[in-house]
């Protein structure tokens, strides 16, 4: 269950891994016959936000599909068993060589093809394929309950 929210600022100070989930990443491994992981991890990148579109960034994959998908740390009982999660954020885009976003309205994304197979060649295919080079790139939970006058809903 979702326990509660975290912002940016309270997972670097607590040292805590995001996560995000998302059926692209999930749907790009099961085609590579990998075993499919819709959950990627991986620490924060970014403290503060992109001035000019509000989003941080994480070291973890993430592709086409993960958009809208949720960021979140576990938090976990005295046994260190995770008992539920606290919402950071919201995936909004993938962030690779082949991508360069606009830094006047309206914001745009400028997609190399090229770029992105060489980055799916190297990064994403082989024995020891990490996802080098592809991060994700959310906005945080704040942001996304103003922008959507909304609140989050928690419980156990």
């Amino acid at each position: 269950p979702v326990l509660g929210t975290k912002s940016v600022a309270e997972v670097v100070h607590e040292h805590l891994t995001p996560c995000h989930y998302g059926n692209g990443s999930r749907a790009l491994l099961i085609d590579q016959g990998k075993p499919a992981h819709a959950e990627q991890c991986g620490k924060m990148l970014e403290t503060e936000s992109h001035s000019a579109d509000g989003t941080y960034q994480m070291d973890a994959m993430a592709v086409t599909g993960d958009s809208g998908g949720p960021v979140y740390t576990y938090r976990y009982d005295k046994h260190d068993k995770p008992i539920g999660v606290d919402a950071v954020g919201m995936v909004v885009a993938n962030v690779s060589c082949g991508k360069h976003r606009s830094t006047t309205p309206p914001y745009k994304s400028h997609y190399d093809a090229g770029c992105a197979k060489r980055m799916h060649d190297v990064c994403l295919e082989g024995p020891a394929a990490t996802g080098c080079g592809i991060k994700t790139a959310f906005v945080g939970i704040g942001d996304v309950q103003r922008r959507l006058g909304v609140r989050v809903l928690t419980g156990p």
